[in-house]
């Protein structure tokens, strides 16, 4: 008998150690997660800018697949202002238009010019 509740007792503190694991795992993501203001930053802003970049078809392949990445990371997000169908339209043109500069399509980057249209997106989405 001793030895079945020592057994239950193990199973309880393994089936304890794996969920603590998966509590610290969703935490870990939580505060990964990314913002659509760091995206703009990080990717736009500035003359040199990986979006001034890759307008030009300039941009390195790795460069694109992280802002690629980071495209992504933002299409589920809820912007500011204005309506989600909306956003996600303006999204997916910068990840569609991104993919293809990463594969190398041709007219990609005039693609990717039209689909980082600043203007279009602040003033639909962007909260003053």
């Amino acid at each position: 008998m001793l030895k079945e509740i020592d057994d239950i007792r193990k199973k309880n503190s393994d089936i304890e150690d794996q969920m603590l694991e998966q509590l610290e795992l969703i935490e870990s993501a939580e505060s990964a997660a990314i913002s659509i203001s760091d995206v703009m930053v990080d990717f736009h802003k500035g003359k040199e800018a990986l979006a001034v970049q890759a307008r030009e078809g300039k941009a390195k392949k790795e460069d694109l697949e992280t802002m690629l990445e980071a495209y992504q990371g933002i299409l589920g997000l809820t912007p500011p202002k204005g309506e989600a169908d909306n956003w996600k339209i303006k999204i997916n043109a910068l990840i569609d238009s991104t993919q293809d500069l990463v594969d190398g399509k041709e007219g990609a980057a005039a693609a990717y010019k039209t689909a980082v249209n600043c203007k279009a997106c602040h003033t639909d989405h962007r909260s003053d």
